[in-house]
């Protein structure tokens, strides 16, 4: 007999985690929403500026079921760009992707969604950072691409050719990357590094940042959001109190009348034995938990943290001193008192 073959067409499954970048929808922001200096503001990324140059870097919201960026991101970043128009100042929005040997070697496309507050240019540069320690080689870039983007919200698509690293050497920290970085203003001393931008001033938005293997841009890589926080809690992770007028950060062990060492599990495993900070160490009480003739009582605050020199993958061991007498070998606690609830216990492992 004869018969017919009837063909089905296929869905195109797209590769996971093809995104190399981490927080490309701007939904984790955990500095705060707001900042004016030289750093970091939506997790992973960075506002850098010198020079005379400021930038504001701040957490926007999308109206609710807008159409302009497909997919109802929830928010997207601003930066307000104010230039002095010299030599040296500069202004970029960048992400450093851990490893620099993430696509060496290979064609990339870059693609994202972008507007302004008129027509500026723009320009994406792609630095491979050997690291720190020994005798690294020093950084490369491939070609600059500077271009115009409109006061509507517009895709933008470039692809670009990553240097190979053969014959390079890594530094000895473990600390090299490859840097995405979205040049705004940048004076003559950065022409070659951004195919002559030129100084400017402006408002510039992002949103749905990707970057990924090939010469073809893929729908944007949406994430569950608890997959995006673990993403970001390798290189950053703060705690603050949530609720309540007093929380108990951790416990420990006395080791002198008034130091003492203290354990805090994390979320999320780190990138690397992370540095330790709190925002007013002022507001941390210690309270004996073993010694019977204090009842619990209060055994003074701290005056100040520091990273112990113990990591593991899930806690972060540090030093404490205190401004009271504390017993050796007795057990204690830290207290977050009635203190501003802005007040942060920071990790940071970021490159």
């Amino acid at each position: 007999g004869s018969g017919q073959l009837s063909f089905v067409d296929q869905p195109v499954v797209l590769e996971a985690n093809r995104n190399k970048i981490i927080n490309g929808n701007f939904d984790v922001w955990q500095r705060g929403t707001s900042t004016s200096s030289s750093g970091y503001g939506a997790d992973r990324w960075r506002s850098y500026y010198t020079g005379g140059t400021t930038t504001v870097f701040s957490q926007q919201s999308f109206t609710l079921g807008q159409t302009d960026v497909p997919d109802n991101p929830e928010f997207y970043a601003r930066l307000v760009v104010t230039s002095d128009s010299t030599s040296d100042s500069r202004a970029s929005f960048n992400q450093k992707i851990e490893d620099v040997r993430t696509f060496a070697g290979q064609t990339v496309t870059v693609s994202f969604w972008a507007k302004a507050n008129a027509t500026k240019d723009l320009a994406i540069e792609l630095l491979q950072y050997f690291g720190t320690g020994g005798s690294p080689s020093s950084y490369v870039t491939a070609t600059p691409q500077k271009f115009s983007i409109s006061s509507t919200w517009t895709q933008y698509t470039k692809t670009f050719s990553v240097p190979s690293i053969s014959g390079k050497t890594l530094g000895t920290d473990n600390n090299d990357y490859i840097d995405l970085a979205f040049w705004m203003d940048a004076g003559s001393d950065y022409n070659s590094r951004t195919s002559s931008l030129g100084n400017q001033s402006g408002t510039f938005e992002f949103a749905q940042v990707q970057i990924e293997k090939g010469d073809t841009a893929t729908q944007f890589e949406h994430k569950r959001i608890g997959e995006v926080k673990r993403e970001c809690y390798r290189y950053y992770q703060s705690y603050s109190r949530r609720s309540g007028t007093y929380n108990m950060l951790t416990i420990g062990r006395a080791y002198s009348s008034n130091s003492g060492t203290f354990r805090f599990h994390i979320a999320e495993e780190m990138r690397t034995a992370p540095s330790i900070s709190f925002n007013s160490v002022g507001n941390l009480n210690i309270y004996s938990i073993t010694n019977p003739n204090s009842g619990g009582g209060g055994a003074g605050t701290i005056t100040a943290i520091s990273a112990s020199g113990t990591y593991g993958p899930n806690h972060v061991q540090f030093g404490a001193t205190t401004s009271g007498a504390l017993t050796a070998n007795l057990g204690y606690m830290i207290e977050l008192n009635n203190a501003p609830s802005d007040d942060q216990l920071i990790f940071d492992a970021e490159l």
